[in-house]
């Protein structure tokens, strides 16, 4: 009975060291997280490779999630999507006690070999996360007439002259006419521009003095985008070594874009485009995205995408619509005028 009790005891011992070696390298693992996320906010004082981000992102996915099913793989056209996946698959079935040692060790020689000690929540390891920073604010409460009338309490919206790729101005009907004024330019979309059509269309949502808005352009309505974003975009691009950086870089753009688009789609109040002289590209797509259409006789419209063999970066459902309304005569890299029409 005594060797039966020692034998339970000792038993007891080693499992109790097991367990205490895994919480400890639990910890540390927490610690190494946090310490490459606060890496990732401040990349001035550690420079992580490429490489070595997939092979974190691979281990933190084989600890928290587990082996790679291989069911789900990304689109050949997600690229990022792609390297990661394959970063991960490459665990096969690593144990999480094994993944977690290995992020220790990889981690450890970008600070020092000695990770710092992080102030983090006690997790089990099974549904361990990078820790995020916790507003002190809280979400105010909203009453009845806040929820169904959010804008009452902006009567006005503001639309100041302090553009300067666009005019404004509203009368007393409450009828807003948005003109862009790049007339030296032909009207074309740069960054100022589109970042102002932004804020015309949010200073609208927050405003219940605005009854429709009516789009116009100075000169003539758009040529479409300013080559000098593609132009800089490129340069800016040049700044990342990594491919799949350099696409994703480049999808922001086009999100960006499509936000632009879908500001006047999703307009509270009813976007009226007045179209003169020439509307082409990118302006073509923001015309479409407008509830009502009118155009002069002299308006020439053109999709100059179909001459780069390429898709607008911004084409939206209604874009096709459109399209399809005017009998696919913009398919054609050839100018279309209203009167064809």
């Amino acid at each position: 009975m005594m060797q039966r009790c020692i034998f339970r005891i000792s038993n007891l011992s080693s499992v109790k060291r097991r367990y205490l070696s895994s919480s400890d390298i639990e910890k540390q693992f927490r610690n190494a997280v946090a310490a490459m996320k606060s890496t990732s906010s401040n990349s001035q004082n550690t420079v992580v490779t490429d490489d070595l981000k997939l092979k974190v992102y691979a281990l933190y996915k084989q600890v928290e999630v587990g082996p790679c099913d291989n069911k789900h793989p990304p689109s050949v056209f997600d690229f990022a999507g792609r390297a990661k996946y394959t970063a991960w698959s490459s665990l096969q079935n690593m144990s999480k006690e094994d993944a977690m040692k290995t992020y220790i060790e990889i981690v450890k020689p970008l600070f020092g070999n000695q990770i710092p000690s992080v102030i983090v929540d006690e997790k089990p390891v099974g549904n361990i996360s990078p820790p995020t920073t916790v507003s002190s604010n809280t979400t105010a409460s909203r009453s009845l007439s806040d929820i169904i009338f959010p804008t009452s309490k902006s009567d006005k919206a503001d639309l100041s002259d302090a553009y300067q790729a666009i005019n404004c101005k509203t009368d007393e009907s409450g009828i807003l006419r948005v003109t862009l004024n790049r007339p030296q330019r032909g009207n074309a979309l740069n960054m100022t521009m589109l970042n102002e059509i932004l804020q015309v269309f949010a200073a609208v949502k927050a405003s219940t003095a605005t009854r429709v808005v009516v789009l116009s352009g100075s000169s003539c309505f758009s040529t479409g985008m300013d080559l000098s974003v593609f132009a800089e975009l490129q340069q800016l691009l040049t700044r990342e070594s990594c491919p799949g950086r350099q696409r994703e870089a480049t999808m922001r753009l086009i999100e960006f874009l499509q936000e632009v688009v879908d500001a006047a789609e999703l307009c509270s109040v009813p976007v009226i485009a007045a179209i003169h002289g020439s509307c082409i590209g990118g302006a073509l797509d923001l015309v479409t995205a407008c509830d009502l259409r009118y155009c002069t006789q002299d308006a020439v419209f053109c999709v100059k995408e179909i001459d780069l063999a390429i898709v607008s970066p911004c084409t939206s459902p209604s874009v096709y619509l459109f399209l399809f309304l005017f009998h696919l005569f913009l398919y054609m890299s050839v100018s279309s005028c209203a009167c064809s029409m």
